[in-house]
């Protein structure tokens, strides 16, 4: 409960959904042909939904033993045909 009330947790936690709430609105902006024909309160709600998921997200993994986001790996070596990996035409 601790981490609950800490400043890094909330201040982690602020980063993270305001960089949420860019990517959503980003995307909701992009389904506009021009800027004229955006639906701009679609942009916001879809945006701060996004930003309240991410809070909700953060106190949910308080005390879970996942691995952090930051430390997965951003690729994964696929096994070569050697390996028992595939040439991907057998799908």
């Amino acid at each position: 409960m601790g981490e609950l009330t800490s400043k890094k947790f909330w201040g982690d936690a602020v980063v993270r959904a305001i960089r949420t709430m860019a990517q959503a609105a980003v995307g909701a902006i992009g389904a506009g042909a021009v800027l004229s024909d955006v639906d701009w309160l679609y942009v916001v709600s879809a945006s701060a939904t996004a930003g309240l998921v991410s809070v909700l997200m953060s106190i949910d993994r308080i005390g879970s033993a996942a691995t952090p986001a930051a430390q997965i790996p951003a690729t994964t070596q696929v096994p070569t045909e050697k390996e028992g990996g595939s040439h991907g035409d057998d799908v």
